[in-house]
């Protein structure tokens, strides 16, 4: 039961910090780089599968991202 009850309310925090991320731009300190970051997971969604608290995981793998540099992509030469 108590798991069940963090999961849940896990999820709902991730919930709301989503809303709150796409409905407010003018957030400052650790809420403004938890929201750069999930802008990033947005354009690296192909390779960023985490939620919005992704950062425990990302902290616990390494994984965290805040800079987004884009893939280039390379002419294929044909070879």
């Amino acid at each position: 039961v108590v798991f069940a009850i963090a999961m849940y309310s896990c999820m709902l925090l991730d919930h709301k910090l989503h809303v709150r991320f796409h409905k407010d731009r003018n957030l400052t300190g650790l809420l403004a780089t938890l929201q750069k970051m999930h802008y990033i997971h947005h354009a690296t969604h192909a390779s960023n599968f985490f939620f919005v608290s992704g950062i425990v995981w990302d902290l616990l793998f390494r994984t965290a991202v805040t800079k987004y540099v884009p893939l280039r992509r390379h002419a294929h030469s044909g070879h």
